[in-house]
């Protein structure tokens, strides 16, 4: 389930709905505030997020998951630079636990991570072997 909410305080009673995962309750909040504020702060940069949100043109925002069979860990520099070089993908952000930001290079990606990068495309298939 996705909502929209407009007050924060109701995240809490979505989140904990019951689902198969908690992570099917998803949260979608009024982001035009934190944009404007990030606009006048950094000028064009919200034209940087609505690109990313954007599947309309140019890249966008995807999530994958490193499949939970693969007995590998990757340094966050060894995946970043991996999914640029062999599929011109930008990793932004990794989620184990939580999800991370601009993680640090040695923070562990391994089997379960989930990976989030902007392309071009959705990568359909990876070659787990060769990263």
């Amino acid at each position: 389930m996705v909502c929209y909410l407009q007050n924060e305080d109701h995240i809490a009673k979505i989140q904990n709905l019951t689902a198969e995962s908690k992570s099917l309750n998803q949260v979608i909040l009024p982001v035009n505030v934190y944009l404007m504020a990030q606009e006048l702060q950094d000028p064009e940069s919200s034209g940087v997020f609505q690109h990313l949100i954007s599947n309309l043109n140019g890249a966008t925002l995807f999530r994958l998951d490193v499949p939970r069979n693969i007995d590998k860990t990757w340094t966050f520099e060894d995946m970043f630079m991996a999914m640029k070089r062999e599929y011109q993908a930008t990793v932004l952000a990794i989620k184990n636990e939580e999800i991370v930001s601009n993680p640090g290079m040695d923070e562990e990606v391994n089997a379960g991570t989930a990976l989030f990068y902007i392309a071009s495309n959705r990568i359909n298939t990876i070659n787990w072997a060769m990263l």
